[in-house]
Order: C-alpha cells, then structure tokens, then sequence
C-alpha cells in the first residue's frame, strides 16, 4: 500500500485553476490512468469519463456477490503546490510514510486497491459490489467530476446504498455537509461629477455593504459546535458556517 501511495504522489495531479510553476503537467488524467491501470488488472469494469478535455473522472467497479452497492468517491485533483518547500511529488518514504502531496486525497486509492488486492489473494470475496470514483474538479472549478458522476449513475441505472467522500478527516467518520452556495452580485452606481457629488451612487460603497452584511451574521447563524472531542481540532478552525472569499471581475 504504501508503494503504490508513493507511486500515485509522484504523478502531478494539480488542478489547472491553481497550476503554477511547481505543478508540471496539470490536470488528472495521468493520475486517473494509474489507479485504472491497476483497478483492470484487478478484475474491475473501468471506465474513464470525460468531464474536461484531458481531464477524465475514473469508475471502476468491482463486482460483489450480494445486491449492496457502495461507492468511494476519492477527487483525482490536488490543491497548488507552489507554497511547498519540500518537493511536492518527490514521494519518497520516511518514517513509513510517504512525503510530499500524501495527504488529500491519493491514500483512498491505495487502501482500496490494496485492500481489494489482499481480500483476492486471501480468496475472500467482496460481498458488497464497490464503485471506486475518481472525480475531477474538486479544490476548485465547481464540482464539475461530481456533476458528471451524477449523471452517469443516472445513466447506468445504478442505485447507491452507502457512498463515502474520502477527505483527510482524522479517521473519524463525518456523517453530513454544510454545502455551499455561490452569489454572483452586481452593483450599480451613478456617475457625477466631482462638483455635485449628491447626484452620484457610490457602487463601491454599496459593494462593501454587501460583502460585510453577511458576516455580521455569521457568528450567531453558525451551529453550535459538538461536544464530541474529536472534533476540537475542526471547530478550532471552521464553524458549521463559513465565508470562503470574494472574487472581483471587471
């Protein structure tokens, strides 16, 4: 497990909405071919969509022997790596562990197809039949692997019991998410000139109106945290509601 993990850190997978420099060749589909590649030879039906141009989501499934159906869904995309001093997809092993883009989310892959690997070689069958998915577009871009998932399950007329997102969550399970919503919103001013100034609208002032209003109600709408100590190292950093960041466009 660890050997295929440092194999699938060393294969740049930077999403190409925050590829800089350090990211080689952005985008998925060379990691999406390593994992299909060994999903194959383990006997799963493999199909590569794609959602963007040279940017294919991954399905592989393996067949059980009940009517269960479970999907793990592992994003193929990683965050930028240019604030990274040690070399991001260097993915030597120290200490039993690999170094560099380990983390977030590549080891779903390996577990699950060493897993699978092992229960084959022991000659254990799988009882439950397992969707491997591979999305693109996660840190950033819209969900679009996501979207595209979705659409495919529709398609083939597959029912999921039970799917698992894989993100770094200190192994302890988390049963729901907050969501997320997106505002596009235009504000409009009224040019005048300098001499008559109460016959203009200031559209910036009423833009920074807009973006702070929002926050003044953060604290009190934010959900009480839980009292469940493994989760003090996530409220810490994150209520249950967030503000992520204003984009500006001219």
């Amino acid at each position: 497990m660890v050997e295929l993990l440092s194999e699938l850190v060393q294969i740049p997978s930077v999403n190409p909405l925050q590829a800089g420099p350090k990211a080689q060749t952005p985008g998925e589909m060379a990691l999406a071919s390593a994992p299909a590649a060994k999903a194959t030879a383990l006997g799963a039906n493999v199909v590569l969509d794609e959602v963007l141009p040279g940017r294919p989501n991954l399905y592989a499934t393996f067949a059980g022997t009940s009517d269960t159906v479970i999907g793990i869904d592992v994003h193929l995309d990683t965050v930028g790596v240019e604030h990274m001093t040690d070399p991001p997809f260097d993915g030597r092993v120290e200490s039993g562990a690999p170094t560099g883009a380990a983390v977030d989310t590549k080891p779903t892959f390996a577990i699950v197809l060493a897993v699978i690997e092992a229960m084959q070689q022991a000659g254990v069958a799988l009882v439950p039949t397992v969707h491997l998915i591979g999305t693109v577009g996660e840190e950033v871009g819209g969900f679009q692997g996501a979207v595209a998932f979705h659409r495919w399950v529709a398609a083939e007329g597959i029912s999921i019991d039970s799917l698992i997102v894989a993100e770094p969550t200190m192994c302890a399970p988390v049963h729901g998410h907050k969501g997320a919503l997106g505002l596009d919103v235009t504000v409009t001013g009224v040019a005048a000139h300098s001499s008559k100034p109460h016959l203009g609208v200031d559209a910036i002032a009423g833009a920074a109106r807009a973006i702070a209003a929002p926050r003044t109600r953060a604290r009190p709408l934010a959900g009480r945290p839980s009292d469940d100590t493994r989760w003090h190292w996530h409220r810490e950093r994150h209520s249950s509601q967030g503000w992520s960041c204003v984009e500006h466009h001219r």
